[in-house]
């Protein structure tokens, strides 16, 4: 019986290489790389605005400090608290629901698109931080303060709007921003002012 052989036929793989290598340095250079880390916060334009606002007296009324110590203790006024209570006593001290005479005043300012509001617009968050304070306890701390101020324009936003204020136009938001500036000061413990809002 004759068998007869096929001879298989052989793939030239030198194209297959090429091609892989071009698809590989494509998605390289077209593909994006997740950037978002760390902590999104506007610092002072220039030096000008610090200046000026550091001529403004404030009040003792108008401001509120956290410290964080060496040893990662949490004081708001000089007594100790908890990372999970920094975002209320923030809250409250902000929006001075009551118009309390040992928090910030609240003037009655004309926002577009907001109508007269009563707000605490001097309101100032000072955050005292030690050098050698845990970087994780600061984050949370410093999340809980912006966390007050994202509660408080969410809670505006949503009664004059009916919506959330991430949801809001722009022309909205920027509205709602002058009734809840974000107002943080960090202070080195020892050292000086080192950000703003």
């Amino acid at each position: 019986m004759l068998r007869f052989r096929r001879n298989v036929p052989t793939v030239d793989a030198t194209s297959s290489a090429d091609i892989a290598f071009s698809l590989l340095l494509f998605f390289l250079l077209a593909g994006s790389f997740v950037t978002d880390g760390g902590i999104l916060y506007r610092l002072f334009p220039d030096g000008a605005r610090l200046v000026v606002e550091r001529k403004r007296e404030l009040l003792k009324r108008d401001v509120l400090t956290f410290t964080i110590a060496a040893d990662d203790t949490i004081l708001m006024e000089g007594e100790p608290v908890e990372v999970v209570d920094v975002r209320d006593a923030a809250k409250f001290f902000l929006s001075n629901p009551d118009n309390l005479a040992n928090l910030p005043e609240k003037t009655l300012i004309d926002v577009p698109e907001v109508g007269e509001f009563s707000s605490a617009v001097n309101a100032v968050i000072r955050l005292e931080v030690s050098c050698d304070a845990g970087y994780g306890i600061y984050l949370r701390v410093f999340g809980e303060l912006l966390a007050a101020y994202d509660d408080l324009r969410n809670e505006l936003s949503f009664a004059r709007f009916g919506e959330v204020f991430s949801d809001l136009e722009t022309e909205l938001q920027t509205a709602v921003r002058l009734v809840y500036p974000v107002r943080i000061r960090e202070v080195e413990l020892g050292g000086k002012e080192v950000s703003g809002d």
